[in-house]
């Protein structure tokens, strides 16, 4: 079935670093995880940042030998898996896992929220000088509330919640749906649960 993925954004400035890499389309929003990509300065060195628009949360490249775009995809899938609630056997039907869901786009404008926590995450790194301190920045400023689209949360609690809702939906679908109609989703590539869940935490 469907799975959520993942869609970097970067802007039409740097897409040629990564171009050679992957395809780049421009972007358009869809159920997932979207992440607008940055460059950061950390202990004299370019990393790469990504800031996810669905609830600020900063992450950065974890597989830095090379900085690749599959590096890149990598650490945001990591950063999902990171957050996934290990109590639950439910824990990874929603979100993909692999870098073939990966996508690349290009945008020329982001969210103003996006560019706020780009800004302060950068102030943050600025001051790091080893890779493990920026990670520990960045956990810290994850744990700051901001408030979008009319809720106040830390964007860990964000990622969190999402995780849980999506757990959570994809159980009461398994115990209220025949079992018939669980093998027609199966067989049209549909994710009831997930359509549920994943709108009615973004849209609350």
């Amino acid at each position: 079935m469907t799975l959520l993925t993942h869609q970097i954004i970067v802007s039409p400035d740097h897409a040629d670093q990564f171009a050679h890499e992957c395809e780049i389309t421009p972007f358009k929003w869809r159920v997932g995880f979207s992440w607008y990509l940055f460059p950061v300065v950390v202990a004299g060195k370019q990393e790469w940042l990504l800031v996810n628009v669905e609830f600020g949360y900063c992450a950065i490249n974890t597989l830095r030998e090379n900085n690749t775009a599959m590096s890149i995809g990598v650490s945001a899938l990591l950063a999902i898996e990171y957050h996934m609630p290990e109590d639950r056997e439910e824990y990874n039907v929603s979100v993909s896992r692999g870098c073939d869901c990966v996508t690349w786009h290009t945008a020329e404008k982001m969210p103003a929220h996006v560019g706020d926590r780009y800004l302060r995450a950068r102030k943050r790194l600025k001051k790091c000088k080893t890779i493990g301190q920026a990670e520990d920045e960045l956990e810290k400023l994850n744990e700051i509330p901001l408030t979008l689209g009319g809720r106040t949360f830390a964007p860990t609690r964000g990622v969190e919640g999402l995780l849980r809702d999506l757990a959570d939906a994809f159980r009461d679908y398994i115990e209220t749906t025949p079992w018939w109609k669980v093998r027609w989703h199966l067989w049209t590539n549909r994710s009831p649960w997930l359509e549920l869940g994943y709108r009615s935490k973004r849209d609350a």
